[in-house]
């Protein structure tokens, strides 16, 4: 009994481990930097500008809740868009991003996986997830900060709690 278990580990370690392994190779860059282009690792950036104009859009929104805003504070509050785009490109977040993405994709990712995802990517369906995934993200911010909102006071009391109790446990 004690050979066949010998002669399963020899075949299991022979056979089975070393393909087990390969299908664990690290991603190559070329393949993430493929996956990156059809994924459009850039639009993580865009919905980070997106959703920090979009806070605050709702932050100056939420201090004149009961007041229409003119046309100059309108114009204003879309100058947020051109000012966050310009801190980006001066801070070079994107160029710094990139080999961040990277080693997290070849981190993450085996060779195997970034190949399927390129396919699917390249695909009708993966470029109409590409195309709508944007929109959809925007929404659920939205709907988030929405649901959030009615919240706030109660979180403010809470903070304001914990604060004073950690103040008279000095």
């Amino acid at each position: 009994m004690s050979q066949i278990i010998a002669i399963l580990l020899i075949a299991f370690f022979v056979v089975v481990a070393p393909g087990a392994r390969a299908a664990e190779t690290p991603p190559s860059e070329e393949s993430i930097r493929e996956l990156m282009r059809l994924n459009g690792v850039g639009i993580p950036i865009d919905i980070v500008k997106q959703n920090m104009q979009l806070a605050t859009q709702t932050a100056v929104r939420r201090v004149f809740r009961d007041q229409a805003l003119s046309e100059k504070q309108e114009k204003i509050l879309s100058e947020v868009s051109a000012q966050v785009a310009a801190m980006f490109k001066e801070e070079k977040i994107e160029e710094a991003l990139d080999q961040v993405y990277i080693d997290i994709y070849r981190k993450s990712l085996t060779q195997q996986e970034v190949d399927g995802l390129n396919t699917f990517y390249k695909s009708d369906a993966g470029k109409a997830l590409i195309e709508k995934m944007p929109s959809i993200t925007l929404q659920t911010i939205e709907i988030t900060l929405r649901q959030i909102e009615p919240l706030v006071p109660k979180l403010n009391i809470i903070e304001q709690e914990i604060i004073r109790r950690m103040k008279d446990e000095k």
